[in-house]
């Protein structure tokens, strides 16, 4: 897959995704060579307050974009805040830290922090990644953007994974009056039921009251 979806990647179409320069395959390896992009590893408190609909057109953007990834076989497997860039307060980038999870669909959880393992959908460590893994990521990027905290917090990951196939959102915050449909969709714990491709998102956001225009 890898090998047919490379010339793909070449193209710099592929969504707000960090620009690929060089891609390929060897006798043992895949690779992927990136332009520059910054590692925002600490950047969430710095991230300044956006607006819902600028939240929603970032959302929408990224979600393009891995579904784009998607039809070339493709998934992402780092959607996460650390993962983002926004140059400017009308644009974000997408970058490529964990892209390698795309290669083996498998992710290796034993190394991975409370933090990583709040983005990974209740059934990645059984079933590996997946389209619908890559949207319930998305879901706890926009939740947090909202609203500045993560959907679940829990101080182990034993109780982190029960709450994510436990909880339901029951936030009193006002922001998310409207768009409860959407994060119930894309935090759903059931892969089967949940969002997973920019269609299904673009028309929740709608559903939602949201009119916000899909990127070229």
């Amino acid at each position: 897959n890898f090998k047919l979806a490379s010339g793909q990647l070449l193209d710099d179409a592929v969504g707000v995704m960090v620009p690929v320069k060089k891609a390929g395959v060897t006798d043992e390896n895949c690779f992927v060579i990136i332009e520059h992009f910054p590692s925002f590893q600490r950047q969430n408190e710095s991230i300044g307050e956006f607006a819902t609909e600028k939240v929603l057109d970032f959302g929408l953007q990224i979600a393009t974009t891995i579904s784009r990834l998607h039809r070339i076989g493709l998934m992402h497997g780092g959607v996460a805040l650390s993962n983002l860039h926004f140059p400017d307060a009308n644009r974000v980038v997408l970058g490529m830290i964990a892209f390698d999870k795309s290669l083996t669909g498998v992710v290796e959880t034993k190394d991975l922090s409370l933090d990583e393992w709040t983005y990974l959908a209740p059934e990645v460590p059984d079933r590996g990644i997946s389209s619908a893994s890559d949207f319930y990521a998305l879901g706890v990027v926009l939740y947090e953007l909202l609203l500045k905290r993560k959907p679940i917090f829990a101080e182990s990951i034993i109780d982190l994974n029960k709450q994510k196939i436990t909880t339901r959102l029951n936030d009193a915050d006002n922001r998310l009056d409207n768009l409860r449909p959407l994060f119930d969709q894309l935090l759903h714990p059931d892969p089967a039921i949940r969002v997973d491709n920019a269609d299904q998102f673009h028309q929740l956001l709608r559903h939602c009251g949201y009119e916000i225009k899909l990127p070229e």
